[in-house]
């Protein structure tokens, strides 16, 4: 087996985000994104290795972390407790075809999110409350001016 050895760096594309490497003299030379030939420069966390396979190695363990990272739920702290539940309410409004959906729903993707399920009930009645959100039995909706 060939081992092409060097100095190889391993990058993400700041501006295409794709992962590769790319054979370089040292760590200090700016080199280019093999698909969209955007400069790639030395930054803290930048990976190298000695060798083509050890490259491809640690590409493929870079590409198998963003995976994991896509995966994992994305909490939305900028919104925050109270829009995030509005939104969810609105994305389950939607599949439910404009029809109020269970409580119950609601908390499971809050929960799903990361947010507290004592939090997410406690901000769901202060939104029934404030007329934002209405309730029915078991049922929740959005109040636009008239009940959907």
């Amino acid at each position: 087996m060939h081992q092409e050895r060097g100095m190889f760096r391993v990058y993400q594309c700041p501006k295409c985000n794709n992962i590769g490497f790319v054979r370089i003299e040292n760590e200090h030379e700016s080199s280019h994104c093999s698909l969209c030939s955007a400069v790639i420069i030395d930054e803290p966390g930048t990976l190298y290795a000695a060798t083509t396979i050890e490259a491809e190695e640690l590409v493929r363990d870079l590409v198998h972390q963003k995976r994991r990272e896509r995966k994992a739920p994305k909490i939305h702290y900028g919104l925050g407790i109270r829009r995030t539940l509005i939104e969810i309410v609105e994305s389950l409004l939607e599949l439910n075809r404009g029809w109020p959906v269970p409580i119950e729903d609601v908390l499971r993707e809050a929960t799903i999110l990361g947010f507290s399920l004592t939090k997410s009930s406690k901000m769901l009645h202060k939104l029934i409350e404030e007329e934002v959100l209405f309730k029915d039995d078991n049922l929740i909706g959005i109040v636009r001016g008239e009940i959907v």
